[in-house]
């Protein structure tokens, strides 16, 4: 077995979402349904995390991704399509003792993210 299955509480704890794609915006639903505080940090957001933001569920950094950004940060999901970017806050994870998911690059992710089926208050996690 190369990865421990484990299911985290998030619940009011804070996140990072690196990333503002379709993809990001996934990441994010789940985080929020998790009861997850969500930190977002891209230049510019998809119209469903824009939504999230206007609505007061998602705190938005309309900026580039730095190492700062880990402050406070349990969790962090890297999902840019800029492979530099991703691997930049993998290293920045790593070095601040957080576990990373970098979207589609297992290799890179210090934590893995599988299929779920969700039948509360059943949850099965396929990896």
């Amino acid at each position: 077995m190369d990865h421990l299955p484990v299911f985290l509480n998030l619940r009011e704890r804070l996140t990072l979402v690196v990333g503002g794609g379709a993809v990001a915006a996934r990441k994010v639903e789940r985080l929020l349904s998790a009861h997850a505080r969500v930190r977002v940090v891209t230049p510019r957001l998809d119209p469903q995390l824009a939504a999230a933001h206007v609505a007061g569920q998602i705190e938005y950094l309309a900026e580039e991704f730095a190492p700062m950004h880990f402050e406070g940060v349990v969790f962090a999901i890297a999902a840019t399509d800029k492979h530099e970017v991703n691997e930049a806050v993998a290293r920045a994870g790593a070095m601040r003792g957080v576990f990373v998911n970098v979207v589609d690059d297992g290799e890179a992710s210090s934590a893995i993210m599988p299929a779920v089926i969700d039948r509360s208050p059943i949850v099965v996690a396929i990896g």
